[in-house]
């Protein structure tokens, strides 16, 4: 469900925003109310609000709610036909417009077009719309002006002020209208400067119920309040077996497990689900594997999925670029990724470097435990190192990454057991081979010494088969609490 805070005036087309929650619009209303001044006030009546200086209605306020809408950016040219782009946050097509323009069209003007000075007829405007309910539809129902408040404002009351000027005994009351004039260009400066998405995700934060295992999992993490607010409007949740399987299961990325997922239902809900193995650690055959670290890796890791659907279009691209210069230089992380649909790869990057390479990067780099040496990237590598941390520095804290170290100690462990289990496999299979040859040499050509050769050779053998079975059984330990459909060593049972 979206929410337009729609602005109405006698003497132009109506104008509206378009907020994801009704109370991120009501917050609106509350900031133009504390702004105010200068005789002219809010009231309500009739399910609207009204911007009022002595008894004359000088704008209409009303919030409208829509199953779907969006912003369309047009491109009018003369001689050729229109273009259309559509975007969800009103900052990605100004952005595109400042992107793909000449200085001189860069400039907004009051009624939310950009015009191009070199080229008579050609300019873009920018409306909010009202889709039809139907998922998937394209078909307008209603278009409004999409012009900041800051202009709408300056100009249908500057416009009130010039066209009521000449009779005289309405001075006063075009004085205050003009300061009323003045004092709204105020509240679109302020409306333009308020970070309307943190507002609306701490919102939605507080009227969701984490249970305090999540609780603690985002205190652990350090997490900024845009990180905490992002990751608690997610609705995060810890899942058991047979429920984590029946929504997310297995992600189609090809890892060997799926540990947790973020997704949007068909309302546009955010989801943020994590596997709960029901496991606090294992400590077995050399095998140290911290599960409780595992699930902060993946809610930090899902809730940067989070984040990367709420960065503006222009700041995806240049983000996209550094990420994909950094997975040149490091080759698992290239080829984590690399079984990934082309247009989820980006933001896979994001939601990986960002849970598990940069917080690493930036700590104690001498640790034998980090995936990787920064000393060995090349310079274009270093360099969007340094950008991409100040990005990830709005959601987390990266000088206080102590729990996110301890994921690359289980990793380094996990990564070790994997050797000695395949090891231990190598070995099996080399003592039954010998063995065989010891017990048939002995059939062929029976001798004290063969008999003693061919029974230290089973011998061997059957104690390999009880090291590697330990170690079976150990991974399958480890394989049932990771995920339910496959695991990291399901090959050493077979």
């Amino acid at each position: 469900m979206k929410y337009l805070l729609a602005i109405y005036s006698k003497s132009r087309k109506p104008n509206a925003t378009i907020f994801e929650t009704r109370s991120s619009a009501k917050k609106a209303i509350a900031e133009i109310r504390a702004h105010l001044a200068g005789g002219a006030k809010l009231v309500r009546g009739n399910g609207c609000f009204y911007v009022r200086a002595f008894g004359e209605n000088l704008l209409k306020i009303r919030i409208i709610e829509a199953k779907r809408a969006e912003y369309r950016l047009v491109r009018h040219a003369t001689g050729i036909k229109d273009e259309e782009r559509r975007f969800s946050l009103r900052e990605n097509a100004v952005n595109f417009v400042r992107d793909h323009c000449d200085d001189s069209t860069k400039h907004e003007d009051r009624a939310g077009a950009w015009f191009d000075t070199e080229h008579d007829g050609y300019y873009y405007k920018l409306y909010a719309a009202v889709l039809a309910p139907e998922t998937g539809s394209k078909a307008v129902v209603f278009r409004y002006d999409a012009a900041t408040v800051e202009s709408f404002t300056m100009r249908e009351l500057g416009h009130y002020c010039s066209a009521k000027a000449k009779p005289i005994h309405k001075k006063t009351a075009i004085a205050f209208a003009c300061a009323t004039a003045g004092a709204l260009s105020l509240i679109g400066v302020a409306l333009f400067r308020t970070d309307w998405q943190l507002i609306a995700d701490e919102k939605e934060a507080q009227s969701y119920q984490a249970t305090a295992a999540v609780e603690g999992i985002a205190d652990d993490l350090s997490l900024t309040r845009k990180g905490r607010a992002i990751f608690l409007a997610s609705h995060p949740i810890l899942m058991s077996r047979a429920d984590f399987n029946r929504t997310c299961g297995r992600d189609g990325s090809g890892s060997a497990y799926t540990a947790g997922c973020y997704y949007k239902d068909s309302e546009e809900k955010e989801h943020l689900e994590i596997f709960d193995s029901g496991y606090a650690n294992i400590n077995e055959n050399g095998l140290s594997y911290d599960f409780v670290a595992q699930r902060k890796i993946t809610a930090l890791h899902e809730m940067l999925h989070a984040a990367w659907e709420r960065l503006p279009e222009n700041k995806q691209t240049e983000t996209c670029g550094r990420l994909r210069t950094l997975s040149r230089d490091i080759r698992t992380l290239s080829d984590e990724v690399a079984s990934y649909p082309s247009d989820q790869i980006c933001t896979e990057l994001f939601a990986r470097v960002g849970s598990e390479y940069i917080p690493a990067l930036q700590t104690q780099t001498s640790s034998a435990i980090l995936p990787i040496r920064y000393s060995a990237l090349s310079a274009d590598g270093k360099a969007a190192v340094a950008q991409l941390e100040k990005l990830y520095a709005d959601y987390f804290d990266t000088s206080a990454t102590r729990n996110l170290v301890s994921y690359w100690a289980n990793k380094s462990s996990l990564d070790s057991f994997a050797a000695k289990a395949e090891l231990a496999e190598n070995t099996l299979r080399q003592r039954k081979e010998y063995a065989q040859r010891m017990t048939q040499l002995y059939y062929s050509y029976p001798t004290w010494n063969g008999y003693y050769a061919a029974n230290n050779a089973i011998s061997s053998y059957n104690e390999s088969v009880r090291v590697y079975n330990s170690y079976v059984a150990t991974a399958q330990k480890l394989n049932y609490a990771l995920d339910s459909e496959y695991g990291i060593f399901s090959s050493l049972g077979n």
